[in-house]
C-alpha cells in the first residue's frame, strides 16, 4: 500500500487536519464550488450593455473578465488541487516543486489592475431603509426589504433590473456609471468574491466603487487574491464541503500552468459568452484567459512545433562517428537544417534557445539537458572516446562513451592567453583609503 503524508513535518505542521488525510477513507469527495455567474451572462447575452457602459468597466478594470465569459468549473481538478495546496507555504505541493497563483496571473488572465488603493474597510452595521437609501444614491433604484440579508444584497434584485434597464446614447453620465456599478457588484458577488451563500454580495464593496478613478484604479487584483488563498486555506481542512473564491481563475491558472490539463475545444465553449456590440473597435483586446480553451483553437496545432520536437527528442542524440587514426571521419547533429544553409550556419531555435548548427567546415553545436555541447567534424583532430563533452551521462551509457571528463588536451587546440585590452594604460597602486580606484 502507498505511503501517503509527509516525512518531516517541521515546516508543514498542519498535516494532521488537512484534507490530504481522507484520501484514502473516501476518494471520491467533491468539493462544491460556490458561484452565481451564470445567471449573470445569461442577461448580459439577452440585454447587451452598452458601449459607454463598458468603457467605464474598463477604466475600473473589470472589462477583462467579462470578455472571458463563463467557464464550466471542473469540480474534480478543484479539488486535486485543493488536496495540494498547503496553509503553511501558501502553495501547491506538487511532485516536481512547488507553485502557486500570483499577482502576475491575476493581471494576465484577467487584466486586472494589481496597483492603486487597497480594497479594506468595516463592515457596517445600518438599518434596512439606510442600505435602501444608499443603493438608491449609488446604485440608481431602491431595493425591497426582502433583498437584503444585513449588510449584503441578492445577486437576483441586482439581475433583475440589469434585465429591465439599460442605457443608450442619450443617457446622463450617472446613470451610466450606476449601471455599470451594478454590473460590478455582480460580478464580485458572483465570480470575485462568492459568499457562503452564492447568491448575496457585500455592499462593503460598494463603498471602493462609489468614485471612479480612471487614472488610478482600485487595487482589486490583490483582493482577489487574499480572498483566494483565504478560500484555499479553509477548504484545505478536514472536513469542509464547499469552497468560494475565482475559482475560474484557478481553472485558467492550472490549464496554463499544466498544459495537459488543458480542455479540448468543443463546440459550446462559447455559449455563454455576453452579447458586446463594438462597432468601432473601441475596447481593448481581450485578456489571455479569452483565448484558453475556447474560440475553437485547436492546442494540438497551436503547439506542433513543440509537439514535433517532443515526439522526436531520440533525434537529437549525436550518432556515434567513426574514428580512424584518432581522427573523426563522420559526425553529425540530427538537427533539421533547411535548404541554402549548407555554406554557413543556421539558426535552429530549440527549448534551450538558438541552436548555430554548423557544416562540415566547422564545429556544430547541440544542446544536451547540461548546457550546450560542441561536436567537431572531420577536418579537426580528435581524441577516441571523447568526441564532445557536456554530454548528458545518460546520453554518455547510450553511445556508450567513457564518462571521462573532457579537458581538450587531445585537440592540440592553442590556448591563447588573455591580453588586456587597454596596454596604453599604466597601473598605479591606489593610495591608501580610495576604496580601491585608480
Amino acid at each position: 500500500m502507498a505511503n501517503f503524508g509527509l516525512i518531516d513535518t517541521s515546516v508543514l505542521y498542519g498535516q494532521a487536519n488537512h484534507r490530504s488525510e481522507d484520501v484514502i477513507g473516501d476518494p471520491d469527495a467533491t468539493l462544491t464550488v460556490r458561484r452565481g455567474d451564470i445567471s449573470f451572462f445569461r442577461v448580459l447575452q439577452l440585454v447587451p450593455r452598452h458601449i459607454r457602459v463598458l468603457q467605464v468597466l474598463q477604466n475600473m478594470g473589470f472589462l477583462g473578465i467579462l470578455q472571458c465569459g463563463h467557464i464550466e468549473i471542473d469540480t474534480h481538478l478543484i479539488t486535486a488541487l485543493v488536496e495540494r495546496w498547503r496553509p503553511e507555504t501558501h502553495t501547491f505541493h506538487f511532485s516536481v516543486g512547488e507553485a502557486t497563483v500570483t499577482l502576475q496571473d491575476i493581471s494576465i488572465n484577467w487584466a486586472l489592475p494589481i496597483e492603486g488603493n487597497l480594497i479594506t474597510g468595516v463592515d457596517i452595521k445600518w438599518m434596512t431603509q439606510q442600505w435602501q437609501n444608499y443603493c438608491h444614491q449609488w446604485l440608481g433604484f431602491r431595493p425591497n426589504e426582502n433583498a437584503f440579508k444585513h449588510s449584503r444584497i441578492k445577486l437576483s434584485t441586482l439581475l433583475d433590473w440589469l434585465l429591465n434597464n439599460t442605457c443608450d446614447d442619450e443617457s446622463p453620465v450617472d446613470y451610466v456609471l450606476q449601471e455599470a456599478r451594478v454590473c460590478v457588484m455582480c460580478i464580485i458577488g458572483g465570480i470575485l468574491c462568492p459568499d457562503a451563500t452564492g447568491n448575496t454580495v457585500l455592499l462593503l464593496y460598494l463603498r471602493h466603487i462609489e468614485i471612479i478613478d480612471e487614472e488610478r484604479p482600485s487595487n482589486w487584483g490583490t483582493a482577489v487574491l487574499a480572498y483566494l488563498y483565504r478560500e484555499l486555506c479553509m477548504a484545505s481542512q478536514r472536513g469542509k464541503t464547499n469552497i468560494g473564491g475565482a475559482m475560474q481563475l484557478l481553472q485558467i491558472w492550472a490549464w496554463s500552468r499544466i498544459i495537459t490539463l488543458s480542455p479540448i475545444p468543443s463546440n459550446n465553449a462559447a455559449d455563454l459568452m455576453p452579447t458586446v456590440i463594438d462597432v468601432e473597435n473601441i475596447l481593448p483586446i481581450p485578456p489571455y484567459a479569452a483565448r484558453r480553451g475556447r474560440h475553437g483553437e485547436d492546442w494540438a496545432v497551436f503547439h506542433r512545433n513543440y509537439i514535433v520536437k517532443w515526439n522526436d527528442v531520440q533525434s537529437m542524440l549525436v550518432v556515434r562517428p567513426e574514428i580512424v587514426n584518432g581522427r573523426v571521419q563522420d559526425i553529425r547533429v540530427c538537427v533539421a537544417v533547411p535548404a541554402g544553409d549548407e555554406a554557413g550556419p543556421s539558426n535552429v531555435y530549440n527549448e534551450a534557445g538558438p541552436s548555430n548548427v554548423y557544416n562540415e567546415a566547422g564545429p556544430s553545436i547541440f544542446f544536451t539537458p547540461t548546457g550546450p555541447s560542441y561536436a567537431y567534424t572531420s577536418n579537426m583532430p580528435f581524441s577516441s572516446g571523447d568526441y564532445a563533452h557536456n554530454i548528458h551521462p545518460e546520453t554518455r551509457r547510450h553511445l556508450g562513451i567513457s564518462p571521462v571528463p573532457f579537458d581538450g588536451s587531445d585537440l592540440n587546440i592553442p590556448i591563447e592567453e588573455p591580453q588586456d585590452i587597454h596596454p596604453h594604460r599604466n597601473r598605479r597602486r591606489p593610495r591608501c583609503g580610495t576604496g580601491g580606484h585608480y
